[in-house]
């Protein structure tokens, strides 16, 4: 019993050293201090002077108060913090600004509570005061870095993303070229017919059959000047340009472009679509190329084969889930082999001897940049189906 009447002191000691070696080798300042309006120190670690530079003896004048370290623009805002949560008998987890000496101001994270005495009153207020001006100055440059960011690389991104999907409509249209040429030429030619007509039948005063023969005439005039409008838009390099739109439109003018293809392969191409379906917003020449470029990668594929397992292409237009429109473009080609479905997505990947591997990889970016997504699968009855997800318009307008 004496030997351990005389262990207990120098058990106390050691657990006073081993507690003071702790407090010491934080990085902030464990303190204790009253609960007054100066929030007068009357325990600080080792760690305040790192932290304010000034000594434990100076930081604990019952003359001074935590408050006369505080930057003025922050106490008040600060205070009202602290007292609010020592009344709810809550912990507070608060930024504010010091002064520390020297003048210097520094950025510090104050944890603390409120300690009840026996009266049932906050007696005292403990916590931990550390130096995070360097994480605010690193967080400071990390946002003045993604406002660059914003500012100077997304939109020269933006562009570069709008010059590659240009380059690619100009290289689409040139394989169409041909086709192009004989889907005018047509309605050009039944133009110059009727206008021959036209002149017949006025000589003749046969004006009963002018005036059919003149909306005959008309008829085939809208129709080149659709085809060179569509055209010509697919062809102008321009900014991005968002419109509300019906989906179900957007998707009929790019088939009937894609058709110029099919027709001339003995493909045919059917669309189906839904009523009631809402709006979205998109760039219609960017939306509209990519569905051109899915429609004719599926006529290559078809093609390709011989046309052995069909010659019909389908489109379906449909609900995705909530806040989505999803197109599925369905073809009868050969599928998508097992060593290209991992980079099919990827820059100058290509199983065409003529292409430039960037179709693709240009669509995925341009739905992505819409907030949708691009995915593919091979269907069980032979070909693939390529599918296109788009939000709906914010406004969630419907189209009857």
């Amino acid at each position: 019993m004496v030997e351990q009447s005389k262990s207990q002191p120098g058990r106390l000691t050691e657990q006073r050293r081993f507690t003071d070696t702790l407090l010491n080798n934080l990085p902030g300042m464990v303190y204790r201090c009253a609960n007054d309006l100066p929030w007068t120190m009357t325990f600080v670690s080792g760690g305040c002077e790192a932290l304010t530079g000034h000594t434990a003896e100076f930081i604990t004048n019952p003359r001074l108060g935590w408050i006369e370290l505080m930057h003025a623009d922050d106490l008040e805002a600060i205070r009202g913090v602290i007292r609010a949560a020592i009344d709810g008998d809550r912990q507070f987890d608060v930024q504010y600004r010091i002064v520390a000496k020297g003048g210097q101001e520094k950025w510090v994270r104050e944890q603390g509570c409120g300690i009840r005495g026996a009266d049932g009153t906050v007696a005292a207020i403990e916590g931990y005061i550390d130096d995070i001006t360097p994480l605010r100055s690193a967080s400071l440059a990390l946002a003045r870095s993604e406002a660059w960011y914003e500012e100077k690389i997304r939109p020269e991104l933006r562009r570069q993303r709008e010059q590659l999907a240009h380059a690619d409509r100009l290289h689409t249209l040139g394989e169409m070229a041909s086709g192009i040429a004989h889907e005018v030429n047509q309605p050009l030619a039944a133009i110059s017919l009727f206008a021959q007509a036209g002149r017949h039948l006025l000589d003749s005063g046969d004006y009963d059959k002018l005036r059919e023969v003149l909306e005959k005439l008309s008829r085939h005039a809208h129709r080149a000047a659709a085809i060179v409008e569509r055209i010509q838009d697919m062809a102008r390099r321009k900014e991005s340009e968002r419109q509300t739109v019906d989906l179900n439109a957007l998707v009929d003018d790019a088939v009937e472009l894609a058709e110029i293809d099919a027709e001339a392969n003995n493909i045919s191409i059917e669309v189906s679509s839904a009523a009631g379906l809402p709006m979205v917003d998109v760039d219609v020449v960017q939306i509209q190329q990519v569905i051109l470029n899915l429609l004719r990668n599926g006529i290559d594929a078809m093609r390709s084969l011989n046309f052995e397992n069909g010659s019909t292409m389908r489109v379906l237009i449909r609900q995705y889930k909530a806040g989505f429109l999803q197109v599925d473009v369905e073809d009868c080609g050969g599928g998508v082999s097992a060593d290209v479905a991992d980079k099919i997505f990827d820059s100058f990947s290509t199983s065409k001897s003529t292409g430039l591997g960037m179709g693709l990889p240009i669509s995925k970016a341009i739905v992505a940049a819409h907030g949708g997504q691009l995915v593919f699968n091979n269907n069980e009855t032979g070909g693939a189906t390529f599918s296109l997800t788009l939000p709906v318009a914010a406004s969630g307008n419907q189209h009857g």
